[in-house]
């Protein structure tokens, strides 16, 4: 893969590395195509027992690269889809996986962040990991599907307002959560 999605190997765990780190790791268009071709790879070796996806970068997944799309605008319909359905096929690849996928996670995790991190069987978050969703300050629909994803990833034990967060999520906010 190249080098802002990378496959290492410990055995029989794969570690998925969101590798660019210029971007605070953003989905644009070739990276989240190399995030489902990753996700494609590790689901189809039967020696992968265990998935990890993580980040070298000071944040875990910032959400879509929105200054890609503002630079496509003569294209954005197209550049949205190609984007959707790469980052959608991640999401449902990583759901159904069939594998234990954990995700090490530090730093901001935004909008199509947080939706890959729905999907995951353990997030293990850093002090510093903030989570949120910011479609609604930017005047967007969310992708990645949150809107499905995460009421049911916590088992519905937050109401979807704990989803749609205005101000980001900590670590130590859901310890405080009378669960």
């Amino acid at each position: 893969m190249s080098e802002s999605v990378q496959i290492e190997r410990d055995g029989a765990v794969a570690v998925i590395v969101l590798n660019r780190p210029q971007a605070l790791n953003a989905l644009g268009g070739e990276m989240v195509a190399q995030l489902r071709r990753a996700v494609e790879q590790v689901e189809a070796e039967a020696s992968v027992r265990a998935v990890v996806i993580g980040a070298e970068s000071p944040a875990f997944l910032v959400g879509g690269e929105v200054e890609l799309f503002q630079r496509r605008r003569r294209d954005l319909p197209a550049l949205i889809r190609a984007v959707e359905a790469d980052l959608n096929a991640a999401v449902l690849g990583l759901r159904r996986m069939g594998k234990p996928v954990l995700a090490s996670i530090q730093g901001a995790v935004t909008g199509a962040g947080v939706s890959l991190v729905a999907t995951v069987d353990l997030a293990i978050a850093a002090d510093d990991a903030r989570f949120g969703l910011a479609y609604s300050r930017i005047g967007v629909c969310p992708d990645g599907g949150p809107l499905i994803v995460c009421p049911g990833s916590w088992r519905k034990r937050r109401p979807w307002s704990s989803c749609s967060w205005r101000k980001p999520l900590t670590p130590q906010r859901p310890r405080r959560w009378a669960w």
